[in-house]
């Protein structure tokens, strides 16, 4: 910048004199040269007036301005003064800041002199102490908020860490459960209000019920699929209905009002037993958010219960049959088993072959036939529980017989597996019979006996020793001939069996017999129990026997009530003859009871459609009409009649051995069955 001079002066003076601001020219002694009107009028100072002390000092001369105007001086350069606090004579304090410029002389070397301004910077000074307060505050603030965020980061610092370890928590929870709901044998899960399966479940859910992706599904409609289960699906909703929507319900309470126990059937066709648990998740407001269902598998434990149950009822049930078989002769029960498993395999081999027969119904008909003389027998011997179990075979062959036209596999099955478990009753009776009968073994059941093989028992060793002994003197003493005559009719007697062993059955099934129908009756009168027939034919008419003597308890005797009402004696009695004529062998099996009414018979025939409705049967036929397959006068089923058989088997096996059976009755006076066959079939001859 150019060097003021001295010559300038008088131009500088006419240009600064009409600033507003105050403008002084002083020398180097702080003398004043030159003032504007502005200066005089802040100041009162004209020129030639040293400024005083004070006033210089307030005016920052004695100062700032001072030092600068003499570095102006020694230096030669434009010097700007600092801001300045000025008082004296103005009325206040103000702030102004002083500009200073140095005057050379001529030649230009030395400062002689200095141009100075004064600005008024009250406001700009106001202003930045205003600022000043206000970037002080802001620094405050800042570093309030530094303070603040410090302990805001080092809050959330430690925040993250207990998120980290919560989340760390969390996750190993999540673990646990999620090994939990892996591993646990249950299906766990929970249910909304709308009854559907939750997104979490137990891993063991889809295996229990078969099923994956059950989550959303109805949970009662799942639960209890099959159609027939209406009437649980109506009452699990109602109840879920009720807990979701009854926040005062006592939850105890309402548990004991639901089913607990369900049958279901999987998509495979196993069927599964489950054991349910109901726990309630509730909202802050006490409200039943969720139900937590817990359903356990009780299929193997029910199986395992039934398996000791039935093991149970076998042990109860050996002890029963212990007790009966323990009051048996042993020639008796011989003969009972050997009975009873030619009629067994019997039905087995007929079910077997029964798909490819043309006439299935004649088949089943005699099976049926034959369990029910199987279960008489048992009576006869006080087997009550061998007969309950022919009783319910007889009850397969029922259906059986009324399914005849459409006779699936399925049915078949059924009653052949009855048919086997009738089986393995009689092959463990056997077993303990040859333990508890004097140790004898049972007879051989390991294959269908003829129909011509005898009846295997035991020949007396006295009776085998008198027979030698009879060859040795007839062998000295007699033709050749003759002797083989004599010995023939001897052997023959060692295999005929005698009536004795059929009639020592009777007294005991006739009491027991009376007894369950609530009837008297006196001992049973027997005649001919000497006599012997072939095993075959025993064998044969033994069950029939069995079957009309039981006819007369059941239908012959009356009540004691209705005995007295007629006149009679409160005991019945019923009489059986065995006999031998020259053509024939009868037996003859009576009873003093109500007798048998013909119209009853034919009546009871039209209703059944064995008779048409015109029909005039006479005395004899209308007798026949017992004889008739399917037909029973009694008003219901029982086990011991009522399904209409056993005449028509009695006069099957009869006319079978070539013989016939007659029936002859009198109206309040009784009822005589005589079966006959011819002597030679009886004898064997």
């Amino acid at each position: 910048m150019e060097k003021l001079s001295v010559q300038v002066l008088p131009g500088a003076q006419l240009a600064l004199a009409p600033l507003i601001d105050p403008v002084y020219i002083v020398d180097t002694q702080f003398n004043l040269l030159w003032v504007n009107g502005a200066f005089r009028q802040a100041f009162g100072y004209r020129p030639r007036h040293r400024l005083p002390c004070h006033t210089v000092t307030k005016m920052g001369i004695c100062g700032a301005e001072s030092c600068l105007l003499r570095a102006a001086c020694s230096q030669g350069t434009q010097t700007k003064f600092v801001e300045t606090d000025v008082g004296g004579a103005l009325e206040s304090d103000a702030s102004c800041s002083a500009i200073g410029l140095p005057i050379y002389d001529n030649d230009g070397q030395n400062v002689i002199a200095a141009i100075g301004v004064l600005r008024d910077m009250s406001v700009e000074v106001r202003l930045h102490k205003k600022y000043a307060v206000m970037l002080e505050a802001e620094r405050n603030r800042k570093e309030l908020l530094e303070k603040m965020v410090a302990e805001r980061t080092a809050d959330l610092v430690a925040t993250n860490d207990r998120l980290a370890l919560t989340n760390r928590d969390l996750d190993r929870s999540r673990k646990e459960v999620a090994d939990i709901l892996a591993n646990i044998r249950q299906a766990i899960f929970t249910i909304d209000d709308k009854q559907r399966i939750g997104r979490e479940y137990s891993a063991f859910a889809e295996e229990l019920f078969g099923q994956s992706a059950l989550a959303g599904r109805d949970f009662v409609e799942f639960i209890a699929a099959q159609p027939e289960r209406e009437r649980d699906r109506k009452e699990l909703a109602e109840w879920l209905k009720l807990v979701f929507h009854s926040p005062t319900l006592d939850w105890n309470a309402a548990k004991g009002m639901v089913q607990s126990e369900y049958q279901y059937l999987r998509t495979d066709g196993e069927r599964r037993e489950l054991l349910a648990d109901f726990e309630a998740i509730r909202e802050e407001d006490n409200r039943v958010k969720r139900v937590m269902v817990i359903i356990s598998d009780l299929t193997e434990k029910r199986n395992l219960e039934r398996h000791l149950s039935k093991k149970q009822q076998e042990i109860d049930e050996n002890i029963e049959h212990l007790s009966e078989l323990a009051k048996l002769d042993p020639e008796m029960y011989e003969l009972f088993f050997e009975e009873a498993f030619e009629i067994i395999e019997g039905a087995t081999k007929a079910l077997a072959e029964i798909k490819s027969q043309t006439d299935p119904g004649q088949s089943i008909n005699k099976m049926f036939r034959d369990m029910h003389t199987l279960k008489g027998n048992a009576m006869s011997y006080g087997l009550v529980r061998v007969a309950a179990k022919a009783h319910w075979v007889e009850d397969a062959f029922s259906d059986l017989r009324e399914s005849v036209s459409e006779l699936s596999e399925a049915t078949i099955r059924d009653t052949t597996e009855k048919v086997d478990e009738l089986r393995d009753l009689f092959v463990r009776i056997q077993s303990m019979a040859s333990r508890v009968l004097s140790g004898k073994k049972p007879p051989d059941t390991g294959a269908v006996r003829s129909a011509d093989r005898p009846l295997k028992h035991e020949i007396e060793q006295e009776r085998l020793s008198e027979l030698i002994e009879w060859i040795d003197r007839a062998h000295q003493t007699v033709g050749a001939e003759k002797m083989l005559d004599e010995l023939r009719l001897r052997v023959r007697g060692l295999v005929l069996v005698p009536m004795s062993r059929l009639y020592r059955r009777f007294p005991k099934m006739v009491n027991d017999l009376a007894e369950q129908l609530g009837k008297n009756v006196n001992p049973v009168e027997l005649e001919g129990a000497d006599l012997a027939l072939t095993g075959k034919v025993f064998n044969e008419l033994a069950g029939a026997a069995v079957h009309l003597l039981r006819n007369c308890i059941d239908h012959g005797i009356e009540t004691p009530d209705r005995r007295l009402a007629a006149n009679k004696a409160s005991h019945g009695t019923v009489r059986v003859l065995s006999a031998f004529d020259a053509e024939s062998f009868r037996i003859v099996i009576s009873d003093d009871g109500a007798g048998i009414d013909p119209q009853v018979l034919v009546r009871k025939a039209k209703e059944k459609g064995i008779l048409p409705a015109d029909a005039a049967p006479s005395r004899e036929e209308a007798l026949k009409i017992l004889f008739e397959s399917g037909f029973s006068t009694a008003e219901q089923v029982t086990d011991v009649s009522g399904r209409g058989v056993g005449m028509d088997a009695v006069r099957d096996t009869v006319e079978s051995l070539g013989g016939s059976v007659s029936i002859e009755t009198e109206l309040g006076q009784g009822t005589r069955f005589v079966m006959t066959v011819p002597r030679a079939v009886a004898l064997g001859e």
